[in-house]
């Protein structure tokens, strides 16, 4: 525990909890190992997500196909984002391999290897975002719109408004013919 109440540690103008921080670090090497295990389980993550997208899709194409046009058009496009995400995932862990690779070798270009490593990461997760923004909204789009007839207010109480009502076939009881 530190002692802020140390003189020592206000001379020192808190040099004194960086030295006690880096007591209870990891060593790089633990980090590096954290690390590479956790861009392992990202990638895994993305090529789950957007493959099973893009085999879930495919397999709501097939059922829906003929019957709604304006469907299939945006499941294809869905599908097409889906696939790309899966490129840009690929494309993130090779060029994660030439960063690691180039960094072993000293060559001093593997930081714009890195930098390209998160823009396909980013890029890939982006790509998943708006695949399921376009679903969404598309097929929100290509609901049937259930329009009312012009001079029928919608009622309240659950009942159909009078314009939307059809008359009775069965005579009225109580009435004479």
């Amino acid at each position: 525990m530190i002692d802020r109440t140390s003189s020592d540690y206000w001379k020192l103008g808190g040099k004194k909890v960086m030295a006690e921080a880096q007591k209870t670090t990891l060593p790089d090497p633990v980090r590096t190992e954290q690390r590479a295990e956790i861009l392992n389980q990202a990638f895994r993550g993305l090529l789950l997500i957007h493959g099973g997208g893009a085999v879930a899709l495919l397999a709501y194409l097939q059922a829906v196909g003929d019957k709604n046009p304006a469907l299939s058009r945006i499941i294809l496009v869905g599908i097409l984002f889906l696939v790309l995400g899966l490129v840009l995932a690929v494309l993130f862990m090779a060029f994660r391999y030439h960063t690691s690779l180039e960094d072993q070798r000293g060559n001093p270009n593997w930081i714009a290897w890195r930098r390209w490593v998160f823009i396909f990461l980013y890029g890939s997760v982006a790509a998943f975002v708006f695949a399921m923004l376009v679903l969404v909204v598309g097929a929100f789009r290509t609901l049937p719109n259930e329009k009312l007839p012009p001079n029928s207010a919608p009622q309240t109480d659950g009942r159909k408004p009078a314009s939307l009502v059809q008359p009775s076939r069965m005579p009225a009881v109580g009435r004479e013919r």
